[in-house]
This record gives C-alpha cells, sequence and structure tokens, in this order.
C-alpha cells in the first residue's frame, strides 16, 4: 500500500490507550498526561466516549483544560451513534468547549438526492470493478449530532492501514475517528505558519475558513462547516502579515534612523532594512520585534537616497510578512 499524508516535517509521538479488546479510562487518563508531559503541540484523539459518571468526566475535563492550559491543540472524534437513539448525546472529550469536535461527511446516493440535484461521487472500491455512489457534503448517517460539533471532514468509506481478510488488501473504513487527522494535519499545518498561535485562534480561524456544505450557517451535524485547508492557510498566513506599516526616516552625518509604527504582531517578526545611494546599496541592518509590539527604530551607520524595509518569518524561512516598502530619505 502507497500512502501519503496531507503534511510534512512533524514528529508522530503513538501513545497506546487502547486496544481492540477492551478501553480503560486509566489507560486515557494516563495517556494524555503523557502528552501533555512531552510537550506535543496537537493531540489527535480519533476515540470518545458517552458520560458513565460524573467524576470520570470530571477527571477528564482535568486533563483537557491542563492541555488547553499548555496551548495544546485537541482534536477529537464526536461519536459514532448518529443513526441511533443516542445520536444527539455528548461524547467526550469531543464535546468539551476547548476541543475541536469533528464530525464526518459522506452517505449512501439515493433516488431523493439526485432529484433534489444533490453532488455525487463515485468512488471505485479496490478490484477497480465496482463502485459506489456517495453524497459527499452530507453528513454521515452515524456522525453524532450536537451543539459541540466545531467543523466536519470526509469520514465514509476511507482508506486505512489495515488490510481486509477476504483481499489482503486496503480495507476501507468510516466513523468520525477518520475525520478527525485531516483536521489534525491542518492544526499542524497552521502551527508550522504561526508556531505561537494559541487554541482559541485556531478554533477561530477554523470557524472563519470552513466551507458552509450543509444547512445555511452553523448545524448540529457539520458544525461550522467542512474543513477546508487552503483557505485555512491563506487565513493563517494573512494574520501574521504586518498591517498599517508607517515609516520615518532620518539621516545625518552618522547615519540613517528609520522608525517604524504598524497593528501589533501575533509573532516575533525580523525587520530588515536596506538602504540605496542611487541605486547602490550602502548598508543594511536588522532587528526583531517580540509579540505585542508597536514600533521599531533601526539605526544604520550609512546614508542614502532611499530604503526598502521588509520583514521575515523570525526562523529566517522565506516567507515575507509584509510588502517591501520604499521611502526616499529625508
Amino acid at each position: 500500500l502507497c500512502a501519503s499524508g496531507i503534511t510534512e516535517n512533524v514528529n508522530l509521538i503513538p501513545i497506546k490507550v487502547t486496544d481492540t479488546s477492551k478501553f480503560n479510562i486509566s489507560t486515557l487518563f494516563a495517556g494524555l498526561q503523557q502528552a501533555i508531559n512531552k510537550k506535543c503541540d496537537i493531540i489527535n484523539m480519533s476515540m470518545g466516549f458517552a458520560p458513565e459518571n460524573t467524576a470520570s468526566i470530571e477527571a477528564l475535563k482535568y486533563l483537557i483544560d491542563k492541555a488547553y492550559d499548555a496551548n495544546i491543540i485537541v482534536v477529537a472524534a464526536a461519536g459514532n451513534n448518529g443513526d441511533t437513539s443516542s445520536g444527539s448525546e455528548y461524547h467526550y472529550p469531543a464535546s468539551f468547549d476547548n476541543v475541536v469536535s469533528v464530525g464526518s461527511l459522506g452517505r449512501p446516493y439515493t433516488e431523493q438526492d439526485e432529484q433534489n440535484g444533490i453532488e455525487m461521487f463515485s468512488k471505485i472500491f479496490y478490484n477497480g470493478s465496482t463502485a459506489i455512489d456517495i453524497a459527499p457534503y452530507e453528513p454521515s448517517l452515524f456522525t453524532q449530532h450536537n451543539d459541540k460539533i466545531l467543523c466536519s471532514a470526509p469520514g465514509y468509506y476511507m482508506y486505512s492501514l489495515g488490510t481486509s481478510s477476504k483481499t489482503g488488501m486496503a480495507r476501507q473504513d468510516g466513523g468520525t475517528s477518520f475525520a478527525v487527522p485531516q483536521v489534525t494535519a491542518a492544526a499542524a499545518i497552521a502551527r508550522q505558519i504561526n508556531p505561537y498561535l494559541t487554541v482559541d485562534e485556531f478554533i477561530q480561524a477554523l470557524k472563519d475558513t470552513v466551507k458552509d456544505v450543509y444547512t445555511e450557517g452553523y448545524d448540529e451535524y457539520t458544525g461550522y462547516g467542512m474543513l477546508d485547508i487552503k483557505a485555512l492557510i491563506d487565513y493563517i498566513e494573512d494574520s501574521i502579515k504586518v498591517k498599517d506599516l508607517n515609516i520615518t526616516s532620518n539621516q545625518s552625518e552618522n547615519g540613517t534612523s528609520l522608525s517604524a509604527s504598524f497593528d501589533p504582531l501575533h509573532i516575533p517578526t525580523k525587520f530588515v532594512v536596506a538602504v540605496y545611494d542611487n541605486g547602490r546599496l550602502t548598508g543594511t541592518s536588522s532587528t526583531v520585534a517580540d509579540i505585542g509590539s508597536s514600533e521599531i527604530t533601526i539605526n544604520l551607520d550609512c546614508t542614502g537616497t532611499e530604503a526598502a524595509i521588509f520583514a521575515w518569518k523570525d526562523d529566517n524561512s522565506m516567507f515575507p510578512l509584509c510588502d517591501s516598502v520604499k521611502i526616499q530619505l529625508t
């Protein structure tokens, strides 16, 4: 089986908390504590349970709150009892307010769907000879539905790294557990762009960038909508750019001084200045402004006729944080 992921350059830390035969909540607690101790950036929980008793929920909430306080993004499965009498029950940890609760999209396509003009997608099975027609943007029949669902992602007839006992080939499964890792990968990408992104900022970014695919606005089946990674990337990149950059300059025999003001920064930002004299570079300088900064002063021991100021991410990667601004020196 050849498979590829959504993101790269991440360290995966598998923590086993259950097996195929039994689930012990104390093992889950220990696993969560281990993830917190290891200072994980994101915790993927393709699992959950209905409340057995108040004590177990309170103990779980204590650990989830510890993760939140450590700025760890927790993404969890909403649950798979949507087509039962307990379909609207809260499952945990997904239903805690500081957890990203993910529902599943995709269900069998029906004749009624065709009459209603609902989009259809045909999924080919491994042998290439059979297919199943899917309504890809409809909530899965099994997906849990309640007012804690934040967003949704494909979770119906997903390829698995497990193998089929009948064919020996990749197995196709379904569940909100398969939707969760897609949102987790999106969180990893977001944190790569902005390592200082908070849990609340990521949750807001999801709300603002998901694609509304079911009923208009928020609904208890798909949440705010379907994950849109491209829109999320654009949103996070835009959120860290330097905005409303205003520059004043002063030039003397000792050199050049530039003062810049801007909206408060979301990440530490390196401002780089190049000074030119009739097109010839005469000097450069840089300074790093911290999170929350709204002004800087850069002094250069050179003079010239114009200067350009721009910004880079603090790790020296080549993602510009603002457009180059040319100014005439005075």
